[in-house]
């Protein structure tokens, strides 16, 4: 299951709710991009294990309705992270990823993601090697 390209984009306030199935593999670029009204559960971004794909600028500007993300969980199995992912997301985010840091480790999954994937979001908080959300 992909997420297309640009699927949602700018879709500011009719797409409020997502389910990201386990089954799905990639995330398009800008496919979420500037959809303002959208709400995770416990202002959580769960990736699923087994997505292997999150394209650039997929969640510029989501707003979870106004309360913003605090968190986002991306699990081992993404390969690839295009750039400015997260740009625009208001307050102070949490991101934990399961790899391992790439700048220490060459055999991290991380090593193949964008060296801009967490470029115009100063307000990212990154968790290597995290299991899950705290």
């Amino acid at each position: 299951v992909n997420i297309g390209d640009n699927a949602f984009l700018n879709n500011r306030t009719y797409l409020t709710t997502i389910n990201l199935p386990s089954t799905l593999k990639r995330i398009g670029a800008s496919s979420l991009n500037g959809c303002r009204s959208l709400v995770f559960e416990g202002d959580t971004i769960r990736l699923p294990r087994g997505l292997e794909y999150i394209g650039g600028a997929a969640f510029t500007n989501v707003g979870n309705s106004g309360r913003g993300i605090s968190k986002v969980f991306i699990p081992n199995s993404v390969t690839y992270v295009g750039g400015t992912v997260l740009y625009g997301v208001q307050g102070t985010v949490d991101v934990y990823c399961e790899a391992t840091d790439p700048t220490v480790d060459a055999e991290s999954t991380a090593t193949g993601w964008s060296k801009s994937w967490n470029q115009y979001a100063n307000n990212l908080v990154i968790h290597w090697g995290a299991s899950d959300v705290e």
